[in-house]
């Protein structure tokens, strides 16, 4: 019976080290072209497909739009935060989050910089373009 008990233990400790060490190989955590370090392969932010002069006009002429975002997504952080959150000023907060996007978008059509935030990803292409968070970021 103790000897039953140590086999079966020994099998789900070797499991969970197996599926532990998957999950760890799957999640990347090197240089490369898979882990997280400075080349990601094709996706590599250096060989985007965007004019750096369009960037950098991109980024000069929204630079207030994207501190008026993050602004607004720090107040409705703050607002889920709260005890009792107000519904109507989160609703009024998530409506200025989208016509701030709104007018960054209209921005990057003018300089044809494609989805602001989203890259060659957001063009039918592969990879991560200029910003590294899914277009969480501008």
């Amino acid at each position: 019976m103790k000897k039953r008990t140590l086999v079966v233990l020994g099998l789900v400790l070797s499991m969970s080290l197996i599926v532990a060490g998957s999950a760890f190989a799957r999640w990347g955590g090197g240089y490369g072209m898979m882990g997280g370090g400075y080349d990601r392969g094709p996706g590599n932010y250096y060989q985007s497909e965007v004019n750096p002069e369009s960037m950098i006009k991109f980024q000069k002429e929204t630079l207030s739009l994207r501190d008026e975002l993050l602004t607004k997504r720090l107040e409705l952080s703050q607002e889920y935060d709260k005890d009792t959150s107000d519904a109507d000023r989160i609703g009024q907060l998530r409506k200025g989050i989208i016509d701030v996007q709104t007018k960054i978008q209209k921005v990057a059509d003018k300089y044809d910089i494609g989805s602001a935030g989203q890259g060659r990803r957001a063009r039918g292409g592969y990879g991560r373009g200029f910003a590294d968070c899914g277009g969480g970021c501008y």
